[in-house]
């Protein structure tokens, strides 16, 4: 067999084999990005979620009915984090049920039990917690990012400050 001949046999079989290759990476590029979308959407319902929950406690007369059903949505999303998403997402978000626990025993409707520095100090942690379990979901969705854990408790502080503002009108 000459050159001319082997060339006609391996072209082709070079050529089955890269588009084999090149259908794989593909399907694991595609596989993953569907992940991330996923997780896209859970982080964004986990933050609602999140942030519903702490509204409904933070009350200073809660309905019930409102708190229960937002909690309730909060700790579905909570049991799709722990399934679904990585590590270091699932770590700070556990943090985050016991410290709402905390906070509604602290924002009861019985003022004379109310003890405002065990509150601060749970909303300081809280907030801490929250803002970590944010930064992981942005790591885990972007990758590289220039927001920081810093500049995510600074918001929620601005924020916080803002809504007392509101509160004295």
């Amino acid at each position: 067999m000459t050159v001319a001949n082997w060339i006609v046999i391996i072209v082709p079989i070079i050529g089955v084999v890269g588009a084999a290759i090149l259908y794989i990476v593909q399907k694991h590029i595609d596989r993953e990005t569907e992940v991330r979308r996923e997780r896209r959407q859970l982080y964004r319902s986990a933050a609602v979620a999140l942030e519903r929950s702490f509204q409904e406690i933070k009350k200073d007369k809660a309905d019930a009915e409102m708190l229960q059903r937002a909690l309730f949505e909060f700790e579905q999303v909570v049991a799709e984090i722990q399934v679904s998403a990585p590590d270091s997402v699932a770590e700070a978000w556990m943090k985050i049920p016991s410290l709402l626990l905390l906070l509604s025993w602290g924002s009861g409707n019985d003022p004379e039990n109310y003890d405002f520095q065990s509150f601060e100090m749970h909303l300081k942690a809280f907030n801490s917690a929250r803002a970590e379990a944010l930064n992981q979901m942005r790591r885990d969705t972007f990758g590289d990012t220039r927001i920081t854990l810093n500049i995510i408790m600074e918001a929620f502080a601005a924020l916080g400050k803002v809504q007392q503002h509101l509160l004295r009108l």
